[in-house]
């Protein structure tokens, strides 16, 4: 009877620690889409460059992608789980130099939106990711 006390009490904290994790990620990208509305970011519909794209992750549905002079903000439809794997997942991409919304891949997520960001925008952005994490 003990061990079965003991079980399910551990499975109750294990429970309560990821649900406080969920609960972060909800809130981080929550935060994102705040920013969205309130900084009335340009939806794009392709970014294009001849320089090889950068990413740095917000969440799991929000990254930062930077070609060394410009900063966009991707939005994933769906958590992009991939963004975490070593091996890279290829990209649907019909241009090598063009990164288009709703059509193409980022390490094999579909992109929803696209937003042009000033570098300072891209950095709040990196920030809220950060805060709400801690």
């Amino acid at each position: 009877m003990s061990r079965l006390l003991v079980v399910v009490v551990a499975a109750l904290g294990v429970a309560c620690v990821s649900s406080g994790r969920e609960q972060s990620v909800i809130a981080k990208n929550d935060a994102v889409e705040d920013y969205i509305l309130v900084a009335e970011l340009e939806n794009l519909d392709s970014i294009r460059s001849r320089q090889q794209f950068h990413h740095k992750v917000i969440t799991d549905r929000y990254i930062i992608i930077t070609d060394g002079r410009k900063s966009y903000l991707a939005a994933f439809d769906r958590r992009c789980r991939e963004l975490y794997d070593i091996e890279v997942t290829p990209d649907i991409r019909y241009d090598a130099n063009t990164i288009r919304a709703r059509f193409e891949t980022y390490r094999g997520c579909r992109i929803g939106h696209l937003y042009g960001v000033t570098e300072g925008q891209a950095q709040e952005l990196l920030q809220i990711g950060k805060k709400l994490a801690e």
